[in-house]
């Protein structure tokens, strides 16, 4: 993730950039010294303030807790949540984007136009979701046919995945990813 949060942490006036789960849970952050723009990794499990004093997860957890309160209000009006969120205060802004199944959190200095990353942030989100894919892929080599379920299923090329040959002795043929025979047809 660190190569991902890095091309979005190296802009300047970036103060932190963080990735998070929908429930406010960070996966991973990054933030950048001022003076040598050299990158902070994620510090330890138990230690939740990074090198410039902030709290990524309260920071996520904010983040999650006003997407939620905006989305409630949106709602009873039949509109669609907003995807991209902005916050301005007196010491920088907030800003926050959905994606599926994460969040991308970004900390600005005070100055910083939110509007400069709108870019920068969707191809970040846009890259995460593309590295989702190809893990996704790689897990599922399935054979060419295969009927997609929630239990894994044998190989036909594995070691005993298919019965001896005439095992069932003339009977309709299995299905080569099942351990029982097909079913007879009934002629519908």
């Amino acid at each position: 993730m660190k190569q991902f949060l890095e091309t979005l942490a190296r802009i300047p006036g970036v103060r932190m950039t963080a990735l998070a789960t929908p429930d406010g849970v960070p996966i991973w952050h990054l933030s950048f010294a001022n003076e040598s723009r050299v990158a902070q990794p994620a510090p330890a499990e138990g230690d939740s303030e990074g090198a410039q004093g902030l709290d990524v997860h309260a920071l996520c957890a904010l983040a999650t807790n006003w997407i939620g309160e905006i989305g409630r209000c949106c709602a009873p009006l039949s509109w669609d949540t907003p995807r991209r969120f902005v916050l301005r205060a007196a010491r920088g802004t907030l800003l926050v984007q959905e994606a599926p199944g994460a969040m991308l959190v970004a900390l600005l200095e005070g100055g910083v136009r939110p509007e400069d990353l709108r870019l920068p942030m969707d191809s970040v989100v846009a890259r995460v979701q593309r590295h989702m894919r190809s893990i996704e892929t790689i897990d599922e080599q399935r054979v060419p046919g295969a009927i997609p379920g929630p239990l894994p299923f044998r190989n036909a090329g594995a070691s005993g995945a298919l019965p001896a040959p005439n095992w069932n002795n003339g009977s309709y043929p299995m299905h080569p990813q099942t351990d029982n025979p097909g079913s007879i047809p009934s002629g519908d």
